[in-house]
Order: C-alpha cells, then structure tokens, then sequence
C-alpha cells in the first residue's frame, strides 16, 4: 500500500510540473509576448516562474520517488522552496522592479 502512495505522489508531481512546463512555454511565446505591450517584462518573468517551478516539481517528484522514506522532508523543502519563489515574485512585481 505504502507503494502505491509514493507512486501515485510521482506521478502527480510529473503531471504538474509538465504542466507547469508548458504554461511556461506559452507564456513565453513571442505572439503572447506581444500582445502585453508594455507589461512584457511581467509575462516573461511569469513564463520564468512558471518554467522554474515545473522543473522544481519534476525534480521533487523524481526525488520522492527514489527516496520514499524521506518524503516528508522532501515535500517540506519542495513548498518551503515555492513559497520562497512567490514571496520573491511578489517583492519584486510590488516594488515595481520589472
């Protein structure tokens, strides 16, 4: 049963993170990118987030994976690490740095 667990967390953090993944992509797209017109640097600094916290996710995922004994730890730092890069988003979006 513990098994299964650890399989299903895998799975849906892969499925996340591709998610994650091609948000970023499009949200990278030149034609997007565009259309934002004075606002692009906020929709490539999106598309950044949205592609580091994809990849963050796979890897968590992987992670948890092969070491189903710390999967505690591991999802700990995995949301210390995203609240991190949202607080950061957010302290940069807010002092109008972009």
């Amino acid at each position: 049963m513990e098994h299964t667990k650890i399989l299903l967390l895998f799975i849906l953090f892969l499925i996340s993170g591709v998610v994650f993944l091609i948000a970023g992509i499009i949200l990278n797209n030149e034609k997007n990118l565009k259309s934002l017109n004075d606002k692009r640097a906020l929709g490539s600094l999106c598309a950044l987030i949205s592609l580091i916290t994809g990849t963050l996710t796979i890897l968590f995922g992987i992670l948890i994976y092969i070491l189903p004994v710390q999967v505690d730890k591991i999802v700990v730092i995995y949301l210390i690490l995203l609240i991190i890069l949202v607080t950061t988003v957010m302290i940069v979006v807010k002092n109008k740095k972009i």
